[in-house]
């Protein structure tokens, strides 16, 4: 009687440092044996695992629950005791205190050998005895399996009496951790105090349910570990893993480009984190330089851990210099933006076109035309189209490299798959004009880089009479007194028809001109005059005249051409050698020949 009136008083000391205030609440107590002394076990609050005070006859005695062979099946009846009423705070929660070494844990699972939540009685009532499981509040609880920070989440607790008979009021607690707020919860709570949720619960019949939702938000990158109890049932609780998402972003795509390219550069988001990244805001600039073609997508629903999404940027490259991509990336849990940037350079491509020809040339003349493409650009120029169209009285004769010919429309065309930045193509031809006037050739030069340019190429094809004249000594050498003839000869070796073309024949003193019936010669003194109309381009025309030689020696002729219009005068000389006919005398006296001795 003294060791349990002692050991009855150290109880009350340890429940006085933990409770402060007490009221009447319904206890459980298990009668334990089958044909034994009844021993009774008296079942402690699961909210603090204190002993409850109890005022017992001296023939029980209190054991522990384990001391019994598990295969003994337990009896339970109710009696009205007093016990303190649990205050629960901050500590209490965050930290389970551990349950008596000799009593049930009190996060145990209800097996149906340990006893349920009392229901209130009246102290004198004496019930018949029930079975545990005729009472008893099963909690389940549901939650996501991971939530990621500051995104809120749903716990969901279901309680389900298990018993066959219904309960009274039930009392439901929650313990969150300290970096878990509560935003919400169904039904409302009856009392939040700091991190401790309290729901009071209407009765429940046998195998009926309740449930209780939380909407919570964690603060950080920690487990939620959440503690639960109900007044008749053991503590639960749930570990819900808490996962952040962790973006990275680079964009892909050429380093370089030219003016009017079209560009694709592609942003490569990847999640690298343990959570769900949702509606990923996405922000691009792009610069000057670059002309948008199609509108981007400017939001990602969600990336699952370790998955990557992809968006495209179409561009045109409309102005040279340096170009900077940027992009910022951010998703809704409160994260800082991720930004994403790529340098390039837009180029201009330069393609320099020239084209040398004969500015004046004759009719049907070969004249040399010389195309020339030079890249003086930092970049290679590609697919360069070059065509040349051929004024219609002009005929190519010869090419340096081979064409695609289009004689009905009169185009040379020739490509180029490259030209490479720092080098030259050369295009070289000869063609004839059979026309005179001016004759313009189109050269139209293109590429995939450059816009397409034309120049043009003017010949001014003139005609011009060209007469030569040539005058020979038909007789060779006369005596004096003899006839001497000479025969001239005129040439139209021009592109134009040679007008009143006249010839005149200078004679020295020592020739004397012979007078000649031919109509085109006329004879003053010494000076004859031969007079032609025209003579067409490469025409000939000829003419003879005499002339006597009047003293010996070498004797020269000279013959003065000029055409009407121009200026230049034509001289053409020969000679004649005249030589004298006197009779050549020698005279001497013959004499006998004497011998000598």
């Amino acid at each position: 009687m003294l060791q349990r009136t002692a050991r009855k008083s150290a109880m009350i000391a340890a429940t006085a440092c933990l409770f402060l205030s007490s009221t009447d609440v319904d206890a459980q107590e298990a009668f334990v044996g089958d044909k034994q002394p009844v021993n009774r076990v008296i079942r402690l609050q699961p909210q603090t695992g204190a002993t409850i005070q109890k005022t017992e006859p001296a023939k029980v005695s209190r054991v522990a629950r384990n001391d019994f062979p598990t295969a003994t099946a337990p009896s339970v009846g109710y009696e009205k005791i007093r016990v303190p009423k649990v205050l629960l705070g901050n500590e209490a929660v965050n930290a389970t205190p551990p349950a008596p070494a000799n009593l049930p844990n009190a996060t145990a699972k209800n097996n149906g050998n340990v006893p349920a939540a009392p229901s209130r009685r009246e102290a004198t009532d004496v019930k018949p005895m029930v079975s545990k499981l005729d009472s008893a509040i099963r909690t389940t609880i549901q939650s996501p399996p991971f939530v990621n920070v500051n995104k809120e989440a749903t716990v969901t607790a279901e309680l389900t009496n298990t018993g066959k008979t219904g309960v009274g009021q039930v009392e439901f607690v929650v313990a969150l951790p300290s970096h878990v707020k509560l935003i919400s919860a169904s039904p409302q709570p009856a009392a939040v105090d700091g991190q401790l949720v309290r729901f009071n619960l209407r009765g429940m019949n046998a195998n009926e349910k309740q449930t209780v939702r939380m909407n919570v938000v964690p603060s950080q990158r920690a487990p939620i570990d959440i503690a639960t109890s109900v007044r008749t049932e053991s503590q639960q609780k749930i570990l819900v893993a808490v996962r952040q998402p962790q973006l990275q972003a680079i964009i892909n795509g050429p380093a370089q480009a030219n003016i009017g390219d079209k560009i694709v550069h592609e942003l490569v988001v990847t999640n690298v984190g343990d959570g769900v990244a949702t509606n990923v805001d996405v922000q691009t600039l792009l610069p000057p330089n670059l002309a948008q073609l199609k509108t981007p997508k400017a939001r990602i629903a969600e990336i699952a851990p370790g998955k990557v999404a992809k968006i495209a940027y179409h561009s045109q490259a409309i102005a040279a210099g340096p170009v900077q991509l940027k992009t910022s990336i951010q998703s809704d849990d409160g994260a800082a933006p991720k930004l994403a940037n790529m340098n390039m350079v837009v180029y201009e491509p330069t393609l320099q076109i020239s084209a040398v020809g004969p500015k004046v040339n004759f009719v049907n003349r070969n004249g040399i035309y010389t195309i020339n493409l030079a890249n003086q650009g930092k970049v290679d120029v590609t697919d360069v189209q070059v065509a040349l169209t051929v004024p219609r009285s002009m005929k190519v004769t010869t090419i340096s490299r081979e064409a695609n010919v289009d004689a009905e429309k009169g185009v040379l065309s020739w490509r180029f798959d490259r030209i490479t930045k720092g080098s030259s193509e050369q295009i070289q031809l000869m063609a004839i004009a059979s026309e005179e006037g001016e004759q313009i050739s189109m050269i139209t030069v293109g590429s995939r880089e450059t816009s397409e340019k034309q120049i043009r190429l003017t010949t001014r094809v003139t005609t011009r009479a060209n007469v030569s004249v040539a005058i020979k000594n038909a007789s060779g050498p006369v005596q004096v007194g003899g006839k001497a003839l000479f025969a001239v000869e005129l040439a139209n070796t021009g592109s134009r028809q040679a007008i009143d073309v006249n010839v005149t024949v200078e004679l020295p003193d020592s020739l004397r001109a012979v007078e000649s019936d031919s109509q085109k010669l006329t004879q003053v003194g010494n000076k004859i005059t031969f007079t032609e109309p025209q003579i067409g381009p490469g025409r000939k025309v000829a003419f003879q005249f005499a002339a006597v030689g009047v003293t010996s020696g070498e004797h020269v002729v000279r013959t003065v051409t000029q055409i009407e219009g121009s200026e230049r005068r034509v001289v053409a000389e020969d000679s004649v050698f005249v030589y004298d006919v006197s009779e050549a005398r020698v005279s001497e006296s013959l004499k006998p020949d004497v011998p000598r001795r």
